[in-house]
């Protein structure tokens, strides 16, 4: 008959997780009044040496992954992430930065992020002009040995300064299938038609030569599509770093993830000015953007980027531009229950001062809040959507979780200021703020420089939840802005992880005519515990079959006597 036992408690034993089926950390420091300073001599954004006080990193990890923790900045190997679990890892930093040096229009000073492995760049790509504030986020997949160091740096060209007010970076080992690709050189594309154009995310026809990692995805080398092979549940994620896409920031690109050339969304992303003697800012150029929809075999998966009609100058898709399909569905080949992701459907009410971003009432003057899940789009107002141990509450704009665990949160905004031009309050703060059970968790600062600055939050980090945990986001400003539709949320339980295996076993224990089995009794693991059965880790007379000691029970096999 087909029954479970549990799998073995070496994992256990150890004190450690169960790496084989999920391995993870999450970093994310936030000083809004003493921030990081970046130079023009590098700084390992990681490091405790380039915050001011308080320097309190929110750290959460497997422990197969070491980040030294405290303020001695002395400890060794203080600035880096070291792993002892070989495999894929998806890395996806970000962050806001704030000049010291503001140089007004045309400064042209890059601040560029370098991601290194053992000392060796791994990812680099510019996040924005550094005399300008800016909020870039980017993505990798990495081939992670044992014992390998992953470091973060950043580094303000031609003498510049600027000042980190907040940086989050996360890992998560890939189980799943999963296919990558990253610009390694940049490709660059001429609006001249007088409409818009679309291009394909690592399609060659502009140019540009990619590096690739694929598990049981596929990738056309001319047109950069991705083909599924297995019938999953996969997260697009897109990383763009792009100029020229806009003209004083007032008109928009968009990302169009599609399956098999039909669109399933949009966002608009803001590029920033065609030249450097306009009067709004350039940044930020490193925009990021996820969606999560069900995919089938055969199934093409395509990001598109689309320039708007009236940009009529060259665009440059940079290297350290990156797209991926990732499956999030499944772990160390088990299906994953606890996730759940949406993305908005229309546009918010001007919010302002402890507004809730997704709460329904904030959405009243374009009619009821729309969100779509998985293609399908959901209009009740008091709706609650549940998957596994994650619900969302429409009408609250409330993430709850029913079980304790470890939460990682993938937060894609498309915002805009709708101050009228020129009463924009340049130099004030936007902070979003995660709020855990009513009470400020993180805050996330967005300094605005300008109208249409910054245009897009992406921002990823792991939780910590107790049971019955909730969640949710607010913003914390002296001017009101817009929440775009194609904004896009996920959550999904990290820690999750498989107890059992499938395997054929004897008889049942107890059998129908409660007849007790002692022969056969594997079925005694075929149960839901928190912790190895006692006797498992007992390693006296109880596990010796027959003996007594202290007065502790034999067992014997034994037979049934029929009168």
């Amino acid at each position: 008959m087909s029954a479970y036992k549990r799998k073995n408690f070496d994992h256990l034993r150890r004190g450690r997780d169960d790496v084989d089926s999920h391995s993870y950390f999450s970093w994310s420091q936030e000083n809004i009044t003493t921030p990081a300073t970046v130079t023009n001599a590098e700084t390992s954004i990681l490091s405790r040496g380039a915050w001011g006080s308080p320097y309190l990193p929110s750290i959460i990890k497997t422990s197969d992954i070491t980040i030294p923790g405290g303020v001695d900045v002395s400890v060794a190997g203080f600035d880096a992430v070291t792993f002892s679990t070989p495999g894929k890892y998806l890395i996806f930093f970000s962050g806001q930065f704030d000049a010291t040096n503001l140089g007004g229009a045309g400064a042209t000073d890059d601040l560029i992020i370098d991601l290194r492995v053992n000392g060796a760049d791994v990812y680099t790509a510019t996040a924005g002009v550094s005399s300008y504030r800016t909020h870039p986020s980017g993505h990798v997949v990495l081939n992670i040995s044992e014992g390998d160091v992953l470091t973060a740096h950043f580094d303000a060209t031609g003498g510049a300064l600027a000042q980190c007010i907040w940086f989050s970076i996360v890992g998560w080992k890939l189980n799943g299938d999963f296919g990558y690709a990253r610009y390694l050189t940049d490709a660059t594309e001429v609006n001249t038609s007088g409409g818009d154009v679309t291009h394909f995310l690592g399609g060659t026809d502009e140019g540009g030569t990619f590096s690739e990692l694929l598990n049981n995805v596929t990738r056309a080398a001319d047109t950069g599509k991705h083909t599924i092979v297995n019938d999953k549940t996969y997260m697009y994620l897109s990383t763009v770093a792009v100029s020229g896409a806009s003209e004083g920031g007032s008109s928009a690109f968009e990302m169009k993830p599609s399956i098999a050339g039909s669109l399933i969304d949009s966002v608009h992303f803001y590029g920033g000015p065609e030249d450097t003697t306009d009067a709004q800012t350039n940044n930020p150029l490193l925009h990021s953007y996820s969606l999560v929809r069900d995919l089938t075999n055969g199934q093409l998966a395509t990001h598109r980027l689309v320039l708007p009609n009236e940009v009529t100058k060259a665009k440059t898709l940079a290297s350290g531009s990156a797209y991926s399909v990732i499956d999030i569905g499944h772990h160390g080949g088990i299906a994953r229950t606890s996730y759940l992701a949406f993305s908005t459907h229309n546009v918010s009410n001007d919010i302002g001062d402890t507004d809730n971003i997704l709460d329904a009432d904030n959405y009243s003057d374009n009619g009821s809040f729309k969100i779509i899940r998985n293609g399908a789009q959901i209009d009740t107002p008091d709706a609650v959507i549940t998957a596994g141990e994650i619900s969302f509450t429409k009408a609250t704009g409330t993430f709850s979780v029913s079980a304790a665990g470890n939460y990682l949160f993938m937060i894609h905004l498309s915002h805009r200021n709708v101050q009228s031009e020129g009463s924009g309050v340049v130099g004030t703060d936007m902070q979003l703020i995660v709020n855990k059970n009513g009470s400020a968790h993180h805050t996330f600062g967005n300094n605005i420089a300008n109208l249409e600055d910054p245009e897009t939050t992406s921002i990823w980090f792991i939780l910590k939840l107790k049971q019955h945990d909730s969640i949710t986001f607010t913003v914390n400003d002296s001017h009101d802005f817009e929440v775009d539709d194609g904004s896009s949320f996920t959550v999904i339980r990290v820690d999750e992880r498989p107890d059992f295996i499938a395997e054929e076993l004897g008889e049942k224990l107890i059998k129908d005519d409660n007849e007790i089995n002692a022969n056969h009794k594997q079925d005694q693991f075929n149960r839901v515990v928190e912790q190895a059965p006692f006797r498992l880790n007992l390693g006296g007379p109880l596990n010796l079959r027959g003996r007594l000691t202290g007065g502790a029970a034999a067992i014997s096999s034994g037979t049934k006597t029929k009168e």
